[in-house]
C-alpha cells in the first residue's frame, strides 16, 4: 500500500524551507499538540513517513471511530454481499487474538484515546501490560519520531520483552 503521489508532493510544497510551520500544523492536527517532533525533520518525515498508508487504511479508521466498533471495511451495501455475504461489514471478534499483548499508550494520542485503549484492553482476551507512557505531552507520532522516544517508549518496551525472553528461557 504506498501513498499515493500527493503525499510526497505536498511534503515537497509545504514541508520545506519557509512552509515548514504550516507542515508541522498540519502534522499536529492529525497526531496532537505539543509534539517533540524536530520540525526540521518535516520535510524528511512528510516524504518518506506515508510509505504503507493508503487511502483505503484512512477510509478504514474513519469507519471506525465513525460507528466505534471494532469491524471489517466497509465497503458499501452491495460490495459487502458480494466480499462478505452479508449487507453489512462483519464484527472482529477479538476474543479470537490469543496471542500475548502490551498495550503501550499515550495520554496525548488523539488517535487512541484512554478509554478507547481500555475498550481494547477488555476485549482481548491476553492483555499481560498495560503502559502508559510518563509524559502528559507525548502522542501518536512520538512513538516512531520523537526526540524523547528512546526514554519514555523504547526502554520499557524492551525491558517488557527481556521479561517475556526471560520468562519463555525459565519454562514460566
Amino acid at each position: 500500500m504506498r501513498p499515493g503521489p500527493l503525499v510526497p508532493q505536498f511534503g515537497r510544497v509545504f514541508c520545506s524551507g519557509e512552509q515548514t510551520n504550516l507542515c508541522v500544523l498540519v502534522y499536529q492536527l492529525f497526531f496532537g499538540y505539543p509534539t517533540f517532533l524536530d520540525s526540521k525533520m518535516m520535510p524528511v518525515l512528510a516524504c518518506t513517513a506515508p510509505e504503507g498508508f493508503s487511502s483505503k487504511m484512512l477510509l478504514h479508521y474513519h469507519q471506525l471511530i465513525k460507528t466505534g466498533e471494532f469491524k471489517r471495511y466497509d465497503y458499501g451495501f452491495f460490495e459487502n454481499k458480494a466480499k462478505y455475504g452479508q449487507h453489512s461489514a462483519p464484527s472482529i471478534d477479538l476474543s479470537n487474538v490469543t496471542a500475548p499483548v502490551a498495550l503501550f499508550y499515550a495520554p496525548n494520542d488523539l488517535n487512541a484515546p484512554i478509554r478507547k485503549v481500555r475498550q481494547l484492553h477488555d476485549a482481548l482476551p491476553n492483555v499481560q501490560m498495560m503502559y502508559e507512557i510518563k509524559n502528559k505531552y507525548f502522542n501518536h507520532a512520538d512513538f516512531i519520531d520523537s526526540d524523547n522516544r528512546d526514554v519514555l517508549f523504547n526502554a520499557p518496551l524492551i525491558s517488557y520483552l527481556n521479561s517475556v525472553v526471560h520468562s519463555s528461557a525459565d519454562g514460566s
